[in-house]
């Protein structure tokens, strides 16, 4: 009997409802009792999930129908809150599918009877899962869903009545976080998410300041379970466009019920197309926690989106100053000291005589300053081990791709440092093997010099595409060409005679020797000779000319190809890639600095306890702000509300 009840209310037919409900009534069925056994459907979310055609006014009257006989029955509050059971939708409930439908007046009709407004929709569709793309998180909450679906009046009727914009879901989300993960950065869904965000939190502190409720702050400085404001949630995601939007977000003092105080961006003064703005640093500069700068620059999560963030002001000014202020100073002192290390290495190794030419200890004794070298070195690997081994720590947590593309020079730093104390170790044991060790180290030492490249621009992008090039194109032609080597080498040795004792054998008569020979050849240092030794010295002659064809006309020749194109097509990928490396040297400079100099070294920029106007209370409004002068000759000064004059 449910089932067939539920397929009148499916297709929409009237009467057979009408009919079904006086039988109900009859019988005192409860309503909300009657539901699927899967799911946990009622009549109510049937009708809901099946629409009448080009006909709402249809829908309405059904639903109009199904309240009023719950009304007589006494279980309407039970029907209107009734949710799913089944795991994929649980929580959800007749409330949220009507907002989903948009179906304006059957929401209001279910609110003034009394729909909870605050039952969350838990199910698994509603999460944000990472493993999974056919799926919808907006917030859980019935608010959270029309703001994220694009309904700015249901919004303002729902933010009327008793929503609580406040209410924060499993994942500790607000409606305004719930916003920006459903943001997408296309100029469509921008607009309505940037609108939506902006209504949200105004209408919120209007009914703070109505109530005089100072208990509750603002809105957009809730945290979620990460500890993450929305700001900081957008830059985690690399969401650019709210970023930037919140960033930037100015509201004119105007009114009684100015909101100016919600603004990060304030005009200090403008004069023609010149304008001088104060933005706000508040969870943006990296004293803070979950500062935004620090999110952007070691989140590497969402590379290609982050590599953006870093030109949107403020982030790009304050990366600039702090360049300009003590990180380029600093930087240039650590490559000196840097080059002076591997200068005295190379030295020290060059001139430090052999353990089976000399002993160890006269040799020392005879040159103080080859002990001096030793200890200087050593001294400083250990500072470059323990650097590095707290660089790598404080990225956690990293994934493969960031360490290749991004963070691998702390990797060679660490692993170089290692090399040299190891080589110490074993040539004061006067184990000869330490030559071997430091050869390797003296070579990546000098290697490790590309990372002090990115200080400068030309030098900085021509590694990032250095690195594209090793990481991409010549990973692929090392891996295809180990193949054609390996096959080679096995079939050309597998052709050769047996090697009588006592007498010279051809270059090709064991594996390991062919494959040598082989690479050879791919070099142009080989010859196409040895073929008399073989038992068939025609196939042997036509496997080295097709292996020649492969890997030194086709595969070389493709390598060379490929390697041009790479440059052309990431070469403005490779100024971005450099500008985020440098901004993570940067920030790396700045965390060794006590945090008392920073703001003494930034002082000039960046101004602490900056009145940027008066709070809906009276109370001065001070920010911690940095002064950006920007030049817009689109934008007319006119448009402006200054603070101040111009300083002159």
């Amino acid at each position: 009997d449910v089932s067939d009840f539920f397929d009148d209310v499916a297709k929409g037919d009237l009467k057979k409802i009408k009919s079904w409900l006086s039988r109900i009534q009859r019988n005192k069925w409860q309503m909300d009792e009657l539901r699927e056994k899967e799911t946990g459907k009622t009549c109510l979310m049937k009708a809901l999930l099946n629409p009448v055609n080009n006909s709402p006014e249809t829908t309405e009257e059904i639903v109009t129908s199904l309240i009023e006989c719950a009304k007589g029955s006494g279980c309407l509050k039970k029907l209107l809150d009734a949710s799913f059971t089944a795991k994929a939708y649980e929580g959800q409930t007749a409330l949220h599918i009507a907002i989903e439908k948009r179906l304006d007046r059957i929401v209001k009709l279910l609110v003034e009877n009394g729909a909870d407004v605050h039952i969350q929709a838990k199910g698994t569709f509603f999460q944000p899962l990472t493993w999974r793309d056919d799926c919808f998180y907006f917030g859980e909450y019935p608010l959270s869903q029309a703001a994220c679906t694009n309904q700015p009046k249901l919004v303002e009727f729902l933010l009327d009545k008793v929503s609580n914009p406040y209410a924060q879901d499993s994942l500790g989300n607000t409606v305004l976080h719930a916003l920006v993960m459903v943001a997408d950065d296309s100029e469509e869904n921008t607009a309505f998410v940037t609108e939506i965000y902006d209504q949200i939190l105004k209408a919120s502190e209007k009914k703070c300041i109505e109530t005089r409720n100072e208990s509750k702050k603002n809105l957009e400085k809730i945290s979620n379970k990460e500890g993450l404001t929305p700001l900081q949630l957008a830059a985690t995601y690399g969401k650019i466009k709210i970023f930037q939007h919140i960033l930037g977000r100015s509201f004119p003092c105007e009114g009684k019920h100015s909101m100016a105080h919600l603004s990060r961006k304030f005009v200090e003064w403008a004069y023609g197309p010149v304008c001088c703005s104060l933005y706000d640093l508040s969870e943006v500069d990296t004293g803070e926690r979950h500062s935004a700068l620090k999110i952007v620059v070691y989140n590497t999560n969402h590379e290609q989106k982050h590599y953006d963030m870093l030109d949107v002001e403020p982030l790009k000014e304050l990366i600039g100053i702090k360049w300009r202020h003590f990180a380029a100073v600093m930087f240039g002192i650590s490559t000196a000291l840097y080059l002076l290390y591997i200068t005295i290495f190379t030295v020290m190794a060059a001139y430090q005589p052999q353990i089976n030419q000399q002993v160890l200890h006269e040799a020392n004794g005879g040159n103080p300053w080859l002990l001096v070298a030793q200890i200087y070195t050593l001294i400083a690997a250990i500072s470059f081990l323990v650097k590095s081994g707290l660089e790598i720590f404080w990225m956690w947590p990293f994934t493969f791709r960031s360490i290749l593309q991004i963070n691998y020079f702390y990797v060679l730093f660490f692993i170089q440092a290692l090399l040299v104390i190891c080589a110490h170790m074993l040539c004061f044991m006067q184990m000869e093997v330490y030559v071997i060790v430091r050869v390797s180290a003296l070579v990546l030492g000098w290697f490790n010099i590309l990372y002090y490249f990115r200080g400068f621009r030309i030098t900085g992008i021509y590694t990032v595409m250095v690195q594209k090039m090793i990481l991409v194109d010549v990973s692929r032609f090392l891996l295809v060409y180990g193949v054609f080597l390996v096959g080679f080498g096995a079939g050309l040795a597998s052709l050769m005679n047996d090697c009588p004792q006592d007498t010279e054998c051809s270059r090709f008569h064991s594996f390991h020797s062919a494959v040598f020979e082989l690479f050879k050849l791919t070099l142009g240092l080989g010859d196409l000779s040895g073929h008399e030794d073989s038992k068939y010295p025609k196939v042997f002659m036509l496997l080295l000319i097709c292996y020649v064809i492969l890997t030194f006309v086709l595969l070389l020749n493709m390598l060379i190809a490929l390697m041009g194109e790479t440059v052309n097509s990431v070469s403005q990928e490779s100024e971005k890639i450099w500008k985020l490396q440098k901004a993570m040297t940067i920030l790396d400079l700045e965390r060794s600095l006590p945090v008392s100099w920073r703001k003494w070294l930034q002082r000039k920029k960046i101004h602490p306890n900056m009145l940027v106007g008066y709070t809906p209370d009276g109370k001065e409004d001070q920010r911690t702000c940095l002064r950006v002068n920007d030049v817009n000759k689109t934008y007319w000064s006119n448009t402006l509300k200054n603070m101040n004059e111009d300083p002159g």
